[in-house]
């Protein structure tokens, strides 16, 4: 994948992943790694790979061609957001 493209998918995920209220720990469940390997795929010392898009498009929703082509800003109209933990009783 180029690299000027790994780039730019790799700041929409920051940026949805904020919107969305999720954390790095999210990301990593949904990629299937751990959250230490989230922050390196994140920040670029890990290629960000098909399967990576993927689990992040069943986490918000969308589908992994969404993903890639739309704006972040299409995509945060769009995008699953985490649900508030219950009420402590």
């Amino acid at each position: 994948m180029d690299t000027s493209l790994q780039n730019e998918l790799r700041q929409k995920m920051r940026e949805l992943r904020d919107l969305g209220g999720y954390s790095q720990k999210d990301m990593a469940d949904a990629m299937e790694i751990t959250q230490p390997s989230f922050f390196k795929v994140q920040n670029g010392h890990i290629e960000l790979s098909i399967s990576h898009i993927s689990g992040c498009s069943e986490l918000f929703c969308v589908t992994p061609t969404e993903s890639i082509s739309l704006s972040t800003d299409e995509l945060a109209s769009r995008i699953k957001k985490k649900s508030p933990p219950p009420p402590e009783k």
